[in-house]
């Protein structure tokens, strides 16, 4: 189960997941498998309508065919959220960005069910989409400069530590809370020193274990990937 785990993609194998969290591996291992086959038919510089081509078919698939969505509107809204970033906000981004909006919540809504159901607490399909439309507004005043980050260290920092605490919030942040519990720690309190906690790990673990590593696997990787693509460039001049 361990060494399935390791892949990302233990299902394949027939392993369930070491940590349930981990379910959303996958699904961002199918994102970026997408985003190699643009970069190796050299298309990536057309990511923008890419996305805003596949937006709008999504739509149309959602709303007109009933087809399942899935999480793909949000990785085509953070595409297209950092299209306006660089190149600035276009006609184009405001018709497909709030279609890619409805998706995302018509999604969100229909999964409330399974959701309340596999946590054993009622989620709110209207909260979930408050939340859910409150980010896309806020990724946009992010997008347009509405919204300065003016300390952009300590963005960064908060942005390093996301994956850590996506590692550890699962597992161990529940067995933390049932520590609380044993020793009957009020839940208000339990909750900010849990969190507290978690933080702090993922800190020590992007701080002293990330960033070391992170250089040599950087540079082992790019020395593949240049490899790979020079292989491939060869077979395609053979072709053409």
């Amino acid at each position: 189960m361990y060494l399935a785990n390791l892949t990302m993609i233990p299902t394949l194998f027939h392993q369930g997941l070491i940590d349930g969290s981990y379910w959303s591996l996958a699904v961002e291992i199918k994102f970026y498998a997408c985003i190699s086959i643009l970069l190796l038919f050299s298309l990536f510089m057309y990511i923008n309508e890419v996305a805003l081509t596949l937006g709008f078919l999504l739509f149309i698939a959602a709303f007109f065919f009933g087809l399942p969505a899935n999480y793909s509107s949000y990785f085509l809204a953070g595409i297209l959220f950092y299209g306006v970033y660089r190149k600035g906000l276009s006609i184009w981004h405001l018709c497909i960005l709030p279609l890619l909006l409805a998706v995302s919540l018509k999604y969100a809504a229909s999964g409330a069910p399974s959701l309340s159901e596999g946590y054993h607490y009622p989620f709110d399909p209207q909260v979930i989409q408050l939340y859910i439309a409150s980010f896309y507004l806020l990724f946009l005043l992010i997008a347009t400069k509405k919204i300065e980050l003016s300390n952009k260290q300590v963005y960064k920092t908060l942005g390093a530590l996301t994956y850590p605490l996506y590692l550890l919030h699962q597992e161990i942040g529940r067995i933390l809370y049932k520590l609380t519990a044993v020793y009957k720690v009020p839940h208000i309190v339990a909750f900010y020193l849990v969190t507290g906690l978690v933080f702090f790990v993922a800190y020590l673990l992007q701080r002293y274990f990330e960033k070391k590593v992170q250089h040599h696997l950087k540079r082992f990787l790019n020395m593949a990937a240049n490899k790979f693509l020079q292989v491939w460039s060869k077979i395609v001049k053979e072709k053409v």
